[in-house]
C-alpha cells in the first residue's frame, strides 16, 4: 500500500457517449487516503442502484464494461502471447500492469475480501480475479525466457535435419532463427526481467562457438586436400554437409557478429585458396599424367562439395583451355583426353563430357 496521502480530483467527461474518467493526485495536507478513495468507489458502483444515482448508472456501465473487456483482454492476449512467443505482447502487458500496479493489487485484495449483490461489481470481480497478476505474470515470462534459451544451448547445427536436403537445411535454419530473435526482442523487457540484456551476449558466444567447432571440422579436412591427400567418400560427405550448412545459416540467421563472419569467410577463403594452389600446379606442371590427376581431384572435390561445384569446374575449363592455348596442337590435347579417358573411376570420363574444351574431339 502506497503511505502518501493524497487529494483525489474526479471529472467524469462523457465524450461521442464515452466516460472518460479523469484523476489528478495531487499532495496536500488534507486526510483522504488512496485506500479509502478506492473503497468508496467500489461502495458507490456496488450501491449504483439507488434511485438517487440513475443518471450515473448508465455511465458508470458503460466504464465498467470496457473496464472488464480491457482487463479480459490483457489476459487472453498474454495466453496467446506465450503460444506465439510474442515479446511485443509480453511488453505490452506488463508495461500496463506496472504502471497500474498498486491500484490492481489494492482491488484485487479487496474484491477477494468482499461479496457484491451487483451484477456489475460482480463483473469487475471476477475479470480482477482471473488477471495474473504483475509479478506472476514476470515470473512466467522469465521462465519461458530461460525454457528458450536452454532450448538453443541444446541445438546441434549438425543433425538429421541439416544434412538433408537443401530445403530441409534452410527451413532449419529459418525455425533456429525465429527462436534467436526471440532473445533478440526479450531486450526491450529488462524493465522487468532481471538480466534479459545479457541473453544476446551469452547467444552470440554460444553460436560462435557452435561454429568456431564446425570450421575446426572443416579446417582438418581442408590440410589433407591442400597436401594433396584424397579424402575418403564418408569426409567428402562431412565437408559437404559442413559448407553448406555455414552457407545455410549466413544466409538465414539475421543476429550478427563479427566472430561468426569471420570464420565463416576464413573457412571458405581456405577452400579457395585449395582450389587455385590446384590451377597453379597444373598450369605449372609439363607432365601429362600429373596433370590429369590433379584435373580428376577437382573434378572430385566439385561432385562432392555441392556449394562450390561450379566454381572448381570454373577452374577446370580455365585449366583445359589454357593447356589447349599453349600447346596449339589438337594432337596434344587429344593426348591429354586419351589419359582421362582411362580413368577407371570415371572422373575423367566426366571431364571429358562436361567440359567444352573437348567438345568435337574424338578420343
Amino acid at each position: 500500500m502506497m503511505n502518501n496521502i493524497l487529494r483525489i480530483y474526479i471529472r467524469f467527461i462523457v465524450i461521442n457517449e464515452e466516460l472518460i474518467i479523469k484523476i489528478n493526485y495531487v499532495e496536500t495536507k488534507f486526510l483522504i487516503t488512496t485506500e479509502n478513495f478506492h473503497i468508496s468507489v467500489l461502495t458507490l458502483l456496488n450501491h449504483y442502484n439507488k434511485r438517487e444515482l440513475i443518471s450515473f448508472n448508465e455511465k458508470i456501465e458503460t466504464f465498467i464494461n470496457k473496464f472488464v473487456e480491457r482487463i479480459n483482454e490483457l489476459e487472453k492476449s498474454s495466453v496467446k502471447a506465450f503460444e506465439k512467443a510474442d515479446i511485443t505482447i509480453f511488453k505490452h502487458n506488463l508495461d500496463f500492469l506496472h504502471t497500474w500496479n498498486f491500484l490492481l493489487t489494492f482491488m484485487q485484495d479487496h474484491t477477494s475480501m468482499q461479496t457484491y449483490h451487483s451484477s456489475s461489481m460482480k463483473k469487475i470481480t471476477e475479470a480482477i480475479r482471473e488477471l495474473t497478476p504483475y509479478s506472476e505474470l514476470t515470473r512466467k515470462i522469465s521462465s519461458f525466457i530461460d525454457e528458450q534459451i536452454v532450448s538453443l544451448q541444446n541445438e546441434t547445427l549438425i543433425n538429421s535435419e541439416t544434412r538433408e536436403f537443401t530445403s530441409s537445411r534452410d527451413e532449419y535454419y529459418r525455425k533456429l532463427n525465429e527462436k534467436l530473435l526471440i532473445i533478440s526482442a526479450a531486450e526491450q523487457l529488462s524493465r522487468h526481467v532481471p538480466n534479459v540484456d545479457k541473453l544476446n551476449t551469452e547467444l552470440r558466444d554460444m553460436l560462435a562457438h557452435k561454429i568456431s567447432k564446425i570450421c575446426s571440422d572443416l579446417e582438418e579436412h581442408m590440410k589433407k586436400l591442400s597436401d594433396r591427400s584424397t579424402l575418403t567418400r564418408q569426409e567428402y560427405v562431412d565437408v559437404n554437409i559442413y559448407f553448406s550448412s555455414l552457407i545455410s545459416f549466413k544466409q538465414e540467421i539475421k543476429m550478427k557478429d563479427n566472430r561468426i563472419s569471420e570464420s565463416i569467410s576464413r573457412i571458405g577463403k581456405k577452400l579457395f585458396d585449395i582450389i587455385d594452389m590446384w590451377q597453379t600446379s597444373a598450369q605449372q606442371e609439363s607432365a601429362y599424367e600429373k596433370i590429369c590427376a590433379i584435373l580428376i581431384q577437382m573434378k572430385n572435390a566439385a561432385n562432392h562439395i555441392i556449394p562450390f561445384k561450379n566454381k572448381i569446374n570454373e577452374k577446370i575449363d580455365e585449366i583445359l583451355h589454357g593447356f589447349k592455348v599453349r600447346k596449339n596442337d589438337a594432337k596434344i590435347f587429344a593426348k591429354l583426353g586419351t589419359l582421362l579417358n582411362q580413368d577407371k573411376i570415371g572422373l575423367g570420363q566426366m571431364i571429358i563430357a562436361e567440359h567444352k574444351a573437348f567438345q568435337g574431339f574424338s578420343l
